[in-house]
């Protein structure tokens, strides 16, 4: 079996990195979030380009974006929320996968390969899709945990996609990144 990649809230394997400032808030009173993480791009590489479907180019990660990551109290994924370095929203990752600790001082999932990804336009997209299906196939994951990746991207379309939960989603992103923002550590 193949041991799952861990993807930490502060993103510190991400080698375009140089330098970032991490920072998270617990939510002991949000009903549905456990935790958020803000991680902002101090010093990079170079800038992170992603094409949608619809051949938009559009940055992701830059000097003076901010990637704030909202841990869900009961789920089997975490929601990145994208801003630019005018703090305008540019899409949400919902990065799948399980063993999701948003308790930890820095939270983690084990990834499972799928992320949906939600743009500015609530478009969808699929990345890692592929990677999940070669890895099932090549029993490299176990259908357990193939079946919890589908079934929590299937949650994410029915709860978020939707123009109202989409919309909902965006407000809490901006009320935990004025939050955190704010919040000294």
């Amino acid at each position: 079996m193949l041991l799952l990649k861990r993807e930490y809230a502060d993103y510190a394997n991400n080698k375009e990195i140089y330098n970032s400032e991490y920072k998270k808030v617990d939510l002991k009173d949000d009903p549905y979030f456990g935790a958020a993480c803000l991680m902002e791009v101090k010093k990079a590489d170079k800038k992170r380009w992603v094409t949608r479907k619809d051949g938009e180019e559009v940055v992701i990660q830059d000097v003076g974006y901010k990637w704030l990551t909202l841990f869900p109290k009961e789920e089997n994924f975490a929601i990145i929320a994208i801003y630019n370095v005018n703090n305008e929203f540019v899409q949400f990752i919902f990065n799948i996968g399980k063993n999701v600790q948003y308790k930890a001082k820095i939270p983690y999932l084990d990834d499972l390969y799928l992320d949906v990804v939600l743009t500015s336009k609530n478009d969808v997209e699929f990345n890692g899709e592929d990677e999940l299906e070669n890895a099932y196939k090549s029993e490299n994951l176990k259908y357990k945990d193939y079946e919890i990746a589908r079934k929590a991207a299937d949650k994410v379309l029915h709860k978020f996609h939707k123009q109202a939960g989409f919309e909902e989603l965006k407000q809490i992103a901006n009320k935990y990144l004025d939050i955190i923002k704010n919040t000294v550590q």
